[in-house]
Parts: C-alpha cells; sequence; structure tokens
C-alpha cells in the first residue's frame, strides 16, 4: 500500500465506488480494508466510531498531516471538521473547568496510549455546540490533554474503549448546513466600516452600491442618491441612508447612517448624520481568531471564570448590531486595557446571560473584534448632591496575585 496513495484518500467527494472489507471474523470487530472495486487495490483502512461514522486509520509511522497545499488548520473526525480555533476554544474551556460542576477532564482509559501516561479527556462538542460542563459521560470527539492539561492530540472514541486519532489536515472555512447559529464555525475574517456598535460589512456595501447604480435615476419620486461635496470628503459623491442592517433606505423614517458614494459608484465608506455634519465611521477588520484575556475576574465579592465571561462576550457581539433602543452592549470611554480602542461593555451574570432586565453591577469589557480585555464594576457616587455612576476595574488573576 503506497503512502501517497493512502494519505491522500478522504473518502468524499471522490468519483469512486469502495469496498470494504471486514478484517476479523470477530462480530464486534469494528475495522474495514477499503479497496477499489476495479483493480482491488488497498486504499486504507478505516474503524467504526460510536456514533456509526467511520474513521480512517493512520499508518503507522507516516504522517499524520494530509498532503494539500493549503496549511493544516483543523482535524478531521469521521465526517465531522473541526477547525483549530475550535480546538482552541475547546481547550480554554477545558483548562478553566471546575470539577464541583463537571466530570471532565477525566482520566483517559484505552488501548492507544500507555496506562501510565497520565493523559485526561476533555469532550469537544454537545451535539452541535462547544461542551462546557457536565455529570454525565459525553462524547465521541475528544481532546486528549496531559497532567498540566496542555493539548496532546484528537481523538474519536470507537467500541471496546478503542480511541482512534483523527487526522490533522486542511478544509476550506464554509459553514455546514447544520451550524445555522454559528455556534462552532469560525467564519473568515471581514472587513468594514464600525460606526458606534454597528458594523456595515464590505461585502454588503458592495452589494448596496450595485443596486443603488441599477436604480439611479430610475425611481423619479425619490430623494436618493444626493449629490454632496462637502467635509469630510471634499470631493463630489453621492449619499443614500442606509438602515441599521446594512440594505439601503426606501422610505419611512431615516436613521442616522449614510452611505458614501464616488460619482461612478464605487465605495467610499459610511458615515453618520449628526446635527446636520457628517462624521466618518471608522474603517475595521474583524477578525477570526478571537485573542481573549483568559484571565478570571473578582469584581469587589463576585468571582467570574474566564467561561462566564465568555458567554457574555458572546452575546455582546451578536447583539452588537441591535436596535439603537437596546443599551447594551454600551460604548465604554475608559483606558488601561491591553488592546486598540473602542471599547464596548455588557453585563456579565453568575448565571445564565443578560436579557435586557436586571442589569446587575458587573460588566465585561470587549474590542471591536469581540475580544475580553477586561472586566469592571458599577461603582455609584454622590457628586454635588447628586447620585452618579462610574465603573472600577475589576481585577483578574494576575493582578490579584500580586498586588
Amino acid at each position: 500500500m503506497e503512502d501517497s496513495t493512502a494519505n491522500q484518500m478522504c473518502f468524499s467527494s471522490e468519483p469512486f465506488v469502495f469496498l470494504a472489507l471486514t478484517i476479523s471474523i470477530d462480530p464486534v470487530t469494528t475495522f474495514r480494508v477499503v479497496f477499489t472495486r476495479e483493480s482491488r487495490e488497498v486504499v486504507g483502512v478505516i474503524a467504526k466510531i460510536a456514533t456509526d461514522d467511520y474513521v480512517k486509520c493512520i499508518r503507522r509511522g507516516g504522517s499524520q498531516i494530509k498532503p494539500s497545499q493549503l496549511q493544516p488548520n483543523g482535524y478531521l473526525c469521521g465526517h465531522k471538521f473541526f477547525t483549530d480555533e475550535i480546538l482552541r476554544q475547546s481547550l480554554v474551556l477545558a483548562q478553566s473547568s471546575v470539577p464541583e460542576k463537571s466530570i471532565y477532564p477525566c482520566p483517559y482509559f484505552g488501548h492507544l496510549y500507555p496506562e501510565n501516561s497520565g493523559y485526561l479527556m476533555w469532550p469537544i462538542i454537545r451535539g452541535n455546540k462547544l461542551f462546557i460542563s457536565g455529570m454525565v459521560p459525553i462524547g465521541p470527539f475528544y481532546l486528549i490533554l496531559n497532567k498540566e492539561k496542555k493539548f496532546v492530540d484528537v481523538v474519536a472514541r470507537g467500541f471496546n474503549n478503542n480511541f482512534l486519532r483523527c487526522t490533522r489536515t486542511s478544509e476550506p472555512l464554509e459553514a455546514p448546513v447544520s451550524d445555522l447559529q454559528g455556534k462552532l464555525f469560525v467564519p473568515p475574517s471581514k472587513s468594514g466600516f464600525l460606526c458606534g456598535k454597528t458594523f456595515f460589512d464590505d461585502e454588503v456595501l458592495k452589494d448596496n452600491a450595485k443596486i443603488a447604480k441599477s436604480q439611479a435615476g430610475k425611481v423619479v419620486e425619490s430623494k436618493f442618491p444626493q449629490i454632496y461635496s462637502g467635509p469630510p470628503y471634499y470631493q463630489p459623491c453621492w449619499i443614500w441612508p442606509l438602515k441599521q442592517d446594512g440594505k439601503l433606505y426606501k422610505r419611512g423614517a431615516k436613521g442616522p447612517y449614510r452611505f458614501i458614494l464616488k460619482p461612478d459608484y464605487k465605495v467610499i465608506g459610511v458615515a453618520i448624520w449628526v446635527k446636520g455634519n457628517l462624521m466618518p465611521c471608522d474603517r475595521r477588520t474583524i477578525t477570526a481568531e478571537k485573542n481573549h484575556d483568559t484571565s478570571d475576574y473578582q469584581c469587589n465579592e463576585q468571582h467570574f471564570s474566564h467561561q462566564q465571561l465568555v458567554r457574555a462576550a458572546e452575546e455582546a457581539c451578536v447583539r452588537m448590531n441591535d436596535s439603537a433602543q437596546n443599551h447594551h452592549p454600551a460604548r465604554y470611554k475608559g483606558s488601561g486595557f491591553n488592546s486598540e480602542e473602542p471599547f464596548f461593555t455588557y453585563p456579565v451574570l453568575q448565571n445564565g446571560v443578560y436579557k435586557q432586565r436586571r442589569v446587575g453591577p458587573y460588566r465585561v469589557v470587549i474590542n471591536t473584534n469581540c475580544e475580553i480585555v477586561g472586566a469592571l464594576t458599577t461603582l455609584k457616587t454622590i457628586i454635588d448632591g447628586n447620585p452618579k455612576k462610574g465603573f472600577i476595574k475589576s481585577l483578574n488573576g494576575f493582578d490579584d496575585a500580586f498586588s
């Protein structure tokens, strides 16, 4: 069996018919030899896992990495592909887990690694979401960690305590149909314009530019687009109001956002109309990978784990383009965080996530990339007889240890 032939097989989208031959007559054996129907050439070995899917076995002494022009960006476990970013998030959850709330990470058992390795197992997902905690056994996809909870490998559970290593490989970053909420898929980076807490994606703006160009001059009654040549652009350009969801304004009350285009309908940018003046929005790129501050935080007498802050940050990110009537996420003008401004705050709770009531005094602080940069505690003071509300920085584990 040639290495190149075996390693190139992913058993997907290839116009070949393969046959599988059981290796052993033992009925509980779940290993199969795979070969072509025409030439009977052996192309690999597969093994059945607990979900009745099959994973490809890795040639002993061979490379775990699938040959590709692309850099490996994840692990393939049967039909399930886990990106590196998903695995990084899962690793953070494993490292910050609380023993009282979860039976994981648990000691590794099986035949893949030595019994005295001291390795631990952490489930990657529960259903279609990252596994956070639980007292019930779950699987079949796991991170393998060492005693210090450092990453070792990715495996899938087979039958009879047999674990199989997943294949280090690369796949294009396309969201699976089943991942409608984007809970596991990490989308590619996107560029656009940030107006306060509202983000306008370049791709949406380009589509709007095509629509504006096709409609120009056709709608006699429409006031838009309008010609403009004043500050801050000082060049002839078109202006068309934008809705908060990025769509072009057609009728009804106009919001504050304005789409700015060149005379040939190329995109210039987005601005906010404030008291008769245009204020240009900031050019931003939101990256796929999140560089969170991974610390726990002590906010007065309340302790918040990193994962509690992550849940609040994720909720804040989802609500960034919500109606302006929603006060959170809220813009925060402060300093002392190891990140580029602007910053936003969102309520963080001990149990669950904020649902527009019972705000509480504690906030997670995020940047425009939805990355955790810190935490705050609300401070109420009296100034000149009037109650005022401010914030003080909460202490992370490092600050607390050396304060």
